[in-house]
């Protein structure tokens, strides 16, 4: 009797195990963790060798709350050689599925993809992440965080943020003791209080008006870095576009479906980011 009575706990344990597995344990998928509103990274490798990547394919990622069916679709971007990454931020608390979907159904390396991401609550003290990210209300003439909470906005430009240095102090650093002069500059502002960083593209080191190809990749990778500290500080990155007006005189500029993969790439490469976008600068007769 004791055997049969070991052999019916058995059972219910065994059984009520199976109950409890997420669903997407079937695909042997890991459950990553991350919190509300902080980006996250997917790193792929295409497994097919394409000329020109930045034109002849296309990767997007589509994360899927299981809570509450919010579904938000982020493309992806290429960075360089066979290299594709995905950045994105959830929205909303629960179990996230997410599957990859590339232009080349037949490359295995970027095509459906899968995995699982459980979104908890932000713990830390950045105002960005605590009520989610900065966006406008119709109707209301001030922005708001995600929760409807106002935004006070507060922010100076740095005009040649593309060149500054990372790494050193720079020449420009004087006496002030630090290994990045960039840093320096971005916590400076966050302990001010200011809630926004504004930059524009001058200096930047990669080349729009011929395409983008692997030369540019490395000033993008600089960006990467300055983009994330930003974040990291908890400010607002009012970024302008890829690069200053008068460069959209150049005979590439003119190719609107050039204009459009360059604004996906950059949506792609930083909206993961709390950022604020300007479409327009400058707009007057000297460009």
């Amino acid at each position: 009797m004791m055997k049969n009575l070991l052999r019916i706990i058995s059972l219910i344990l065994a059984f009520t195990f199976c109950l409890s597995v997420p669903v997407v344990a079937a695909t042997n998928d890991i459950v990553d963790q991350s919190e509300l509103w902080v980006a996250n990274e997917r790193t792929f490798t295409a497994a097919v060798q394409y000329a020109d990547p930045f034109n002849d394919t296309a990767l997007d990622i589509i994360l899927t709350n299981s809570d509450d069916g919010t579904v938000l679709t982020v493309p992806g971007f290429w960075d360089g050689g066979d290299t594709w990454r995905v950045r994105f931020a959830l929205t909303g608390e629960g179990l996230w599925t997410w599957q990859t979907v590339c232009s080349n159904a037949a490359d295995t390396g970027l095509n459906n993809q899968t995995g699982a991401i459980l979104a908890v609550p932000y713990t830390g003290d950045l105002d960005v992440y605590k009520h989610g990210f900065v966006t406008a209300t119709a109707g209301t003439r001030y922005f708001s965080y995600n929760d409807k909470t106002p935004f006070f906005y507060l922010g100076d430009t740095h005009w040649g943020m593309a060149s500054e240095e990372l790494d050193s102090a720079g020449p420009h650093a004087g006496d002030i003791n630090t290994n990045s002069h960039f840093k320096y500059i971005v916590d400076k502002r966050a302990n001010q209080d200011f809630t926004v960083y504004q930059s524009e593209p001058i200096g930047a080191t990669y080349n729009l008006s011929n395409g983008l190809s692997e030369d540019d990749i490395p000033g993008f990778d600089y960006l990467d870095r300055q983009f994330a500290i930003i974040a990291e500080a908890g400010l607002v990155h009012a970024n302008a576009c890829f690069f200053y007006p008068h460069e959209m005189t150049g005979a590439a500029f003119a190719d609107k479906s050039y204009l459009e993969k360059i604004t996906r790439f950059w949506v792609a490469r930083y909206s993961a980011y709390p950022v604020l976008w300007t479409l327009g600068q400058e707009t007057d007769n000297d460009f």
